[in-house]
């Protein structure tokens, strides 16, 4: 297990990483003329924001399963947070030409950990984005249950394969997508 987890993180940061070294080094070089050189830069940051995420996936996952992980409850404005999670999405809402929408059921506070929650629905909506085709529509309802909340997050996507779906919460588990799609297979995981 040890050796598949090293050969799957190895290869998921290996593509950020010769893309932040080789963009560097053209630009060091002056090989690039400056609107080309302020593009590489850009990628240069996404690429260096994606592996801290996938570090902090990994040290996340580490404090659950060490049992260190622990909750900051507190009250949550619903309203807010889902404006917030679809300010975030903007620019790739925008380029799929998606529907993002939510229906908090007249829910308007609720109490939990916010960060978990946030990044919980960040995941699901990053996920319905990315395994959708153009022109998609995203769903966030949030419903109260004798048992407590729950939030349901639905698209118009690709769908899961039933041969997937028991292995869709196993660390590094992509799915039949997951060739075409960058990602280490640890937010539903988490």
């Amino acid at each position: 297990m040890k050796t598949e987890i090293i050969k799957s993180v190895s290869h998921e940061f290996r593509t950020p990483l010769s893309a932040i070294v080789g963009m560097t080094e053209m630009i060091l070089d002056e090989d690039v003329d400056k609107d080309r050189s302020r593009n590489y830069l850009n990628t240069i940051l996404s690429e260096g924001i994606r592996l801290s995420n996938m570090v902090s996936d990994l040290l996340s996952i580490s404090r659950i399963e060490g049992g260190k992980e622990s909750l900051s409850f507190g009250k949550i404005d619903l309203k807010p947070l889902m404006d917030e999670l679809i300010r975030a999405y903007a620019a790739i809402i925008e380029n799929k030409k998606a529907k993002v929408g939510y229906d908090i059921d007249g829910i308007d506070t609720i109490v939990g950990d916010e960060g978990k929650i946030r990044q919980l629905l960040m995941n699901l909506v990053d996920n319905a984005l990315m395994f959708s085709d153009e022109g998609c529509k995203i769903g966030i309802k949030v419903r109260e249950l004798e048992s407590g909340i729950q939030f349901t997050v639905s698209d118009n996507g690709w769908g899961v394969s039933p041969e997937d779906l028991p292995h869709l919460t196993e660390k590094f588990f992509r799915g039949r997508h997951g060739e075409m799609i960058k990602g280490t297979g640890l937010g539903l995981s988490l």
